[in-house]
């Protein structure tokens, strides 16, 4: 059986939750009984990091099974979380794109040949993309059908939305028809400031439904958690941001018109 959907969660700025959101939806997905696999396609680390794992604890990682011959199974790690798996990244994978570009014209189908039916044992698929839009994270949007974008609330919003669909339509057209954006979650989120509240509105003016109502408040543990090694679920249960988290899995879950299991 085939995942319910591969997620690419990508934004090609940085600092906008992405990881966080990669970390905490995958998380949450496996809290809510679905066996799902977190892959760190970002070589900084940091969803690696997050869960609880040290990329220098392993030989084996993302970079050896984008550009070796390995299979998931030889790659992938069990992590203490409940249902939730990962594939770890570390620093190897900043030759990614230098190595994907020295394959030839067909490098962008890279990661999706190789995929192929190695990830039916899971439910999910969650990739932690890298903030720009180089050969990796083609690769990464050439082997996903679904697209989240984590969206800052701030005045640059709206500039960054804009290039980023203008990417996805050429995507589509030349790359993958399949891939279609399923969200965007505002971020980082102070309810008490006028500018997010006038981002939030002018956002959803733009964008319409696909824009979840779930926004992320800004929340202190959000930012603690990683350094524990536990997405925020773990960390804090009962924070502000554990519960934006559930909610924003269980809209998404919804969206998508697949229903939560018992956790």
């Amino acid at each position: 059986m085939a995942p319910y959907c591969v997620i690419a969660i990508i934004n090609q700025k940085g600092g906008v939750g992405k990881t966080t959101t990669a970390i905490n939806l995958s998380a949450c997905l496996g809290y809510f009984g679905f066996k799902t696999l977190l892959i760190d396609a970002d070589p900084q680390s940091n969803s690696t990091i997050g869960v609880g794992v040290q990329p220098e604890d392993y030989n084996y990682t993302f970079y050896n099974y984008l550009l070796g011959n390995y299979n998931l199974s030889d790659v992938v790690i069990k992590t203490k979380f409940t249902g939730l798996y990962l594939l770890p990244t570390n620093d190897d994978l900043y030759a990614a794109d230098i190595d994907l570009s020295k394959i030839g014209d067909d490098n962008y189908n890279t990661l999706a040949s190789k995929m192929g039916n190695q990830i039916s044992e899971y439910d999910f698929i969650v990739f932690d993309s890298p903030p720009h839009l180089g050969p990796l994270t083609l690769n990464i949007m050439k082997a996903s059908d679904t697209l989240l974008v984590p969206l800052k609330a701030d005045f640059l919003a709206l500039q960054g939305i804009a290039i980023l669909m203008k990417t996805l339509d050429r995507i589509k057209i030349n790359l993958n028809a399949k891939i279609n954006l399923k969200g965007v979650v505002l971020t980082m989120f102070n309810q008490s400031t006028n500018l997010c509240k006038e981002v939030e509105q002018s956002v959803k003016e733009v964008l319409g439904d696909i824009v979840f109502d779930t926004k992320i408040n800004q929340n202190v543990t959000l930012a603690e958690a990683p350094s524990f090694g536990k997405p925020v679920i773990y960390y804090n249960f009962k924070s502000s941001g554990s519960e934006n988290y559930r909610l924003l899995t269980a809209e998404f879950l919804k969206r998508m018109k697949i229903a939560k299991r018992d956790s």
